[in-house]
């Protein structure tokens, strides 16, 4: 009988009927329905952009659809992989990532110019890194004081830029968040173990750093969508998942209309969740989010890559045709398509990412 209470009361709100009380568990926070915009929207772009967009390097002949992400290029080194050791053996030394954030200057960066892009080409909503697996910030977050695009690159507000931007253009705006931060000593999975520094436990973690990030980001920015990421170690018990949805649907200022993905934990990928989400699905990517009877979204790049990988040619991104056709066939399939670009450091725009979107644009006209 409660678990029939609460669907109900999801329905009634979903109709306009009154506000409904979440509790901070699955099976409530579960009968949320998704908001009609972004079941309406289909297609929407993705923006993965920071320090890595400074070697801009991954490997492009590899069949591994997750070894050619240059977005990882931190984490790769911090692993021992072969092919990025050697990249930056050859053109960095034995300097560290740091330098990299101090190059990412975003001096062209012009966000109003970026909507008009992602207007054109008809996409309805946009989603931008606010911070991504090497702990970057791109705007002056207190839990990243100096390892963030205001105090250490380009000194400004790139999240702030970007959101106003998007919505002066009439596009929802949102943003992906790393819920790992791998070469943080005090994140409990860093991958650099340094001596004499004893990590914070998972939930201690959450609670000081990532609730507090994610929440200012809604509440600052006025999120439109919030979508984590690196899930993949602990529980959505650990990362206090249930507990951030509920204020998130209860509290905050966009608690009526805000979109969320199943990134939450784990074992919580086409399970729980706003969206479910797949990624490079029909390339050998993760299906776990096909669903014909829920909401969700592919996620992948115009290429090979998410970041801007300067290597990869332009026989390598998906040809004009092939974005018509890959936005049919996620639509045609119950799907909304998120089709990632990666910006230059200097907040360029590739051109055949240029090409590719005005391509999109022209079709739907």
């Amino acid at each position: 009988m409660k678990r029939l209470l609460v669907a109900l009361t999801g329905v009634v709100a979903a109709l306009g009927g009154l506000a409904a009380t979440y509790e901070a568990n699955w099976a409530s926070l579960d009968t949320r329905p998704t908001p009609s915009w972004w079941q309406d929207a289909k297609f929407g772009i993705f923006v993965h952009w920071g320090p890595y967009a400074v070697p801009a390097f991954a490997p492009t002949a590899d069949d591994k659809v997750y070894e050619c992400y240059s977005e990882w290029y931190h984490g790769r080194l911090l692993g021992g992989k072969e092919a990025f050791a050697k990249h930056h053996a050859e053109h960095y030394g034995k300097a560290p990532y740091g330098n990299f954030a101090a190059a990412f200057k975003a001096e062209n960066f012009n966000p109003a110019a970026w909507a008009e892009l992602f207007r054109k080409a008809g996409a309805k909503y946009t989603v931008l890194t606010s911070k991504h697996h090497d702990g970057y910030a791109l705007w002056p977050s207190p839990e990243s004081a100096y390892f963030n695009a205001v105090a250490l690159g380009s000194g400004r507000d790139l999240a702030g830029e970007f959101t106003a931007a998007m919505k002066a253009a009439g596009l929802k705006s949102g943003f992906y968040f790393s819920l790992l931060e791998y070469a943080n000593p005090l994140y409990p999975g860093n991958y650099i173990k340094p001596k004499g520094v004893k990590p914070l436990a998972m939930k201690d973690w959450a609670r000081t750093v990532n609730l507090p990030q994610m929440k200012e980001l809604v509440e600052r920015y006025h999120a439109d969508i919030i979508w984590p990421d690196g899930e993949w170690d602990y529980s959505d018990a650990d990362h206090l998942s249930e507990e951030f949805l509920a204020w998130l649907y209860n509290d905050s200022c966009m608690k009526d209309s805000v979109v969320v993905n199943d990134r939450w934990g784990k074992a919580c990928r086409g399970k729980h969740g706003g969206h479910y989400t797949t990624e490079y699905a029909f390339e050998g990517g993760d299906q776990a989010g096909l669903s014909a009877v829920h909401p969700w979204e592919e996620c992948r790049g115009i290429g090979r890559s998410f970041g801007y990988n300067r290597f990869e040619t332009a026989e390598q991104y998906m040809s004009r045709e092939k974005c018509v056709e890959t936005l049919v066939q996620i639509v045609s399939g119950g799907g909304n398509l998120l089709l990632n670009i990666g910006p230059r450091a200097d907040g360029s725009v590739p051109e055949e990412c240029v090409k590719r979107l005005e391509a999109l644009g022209d079709w739907l006209r």
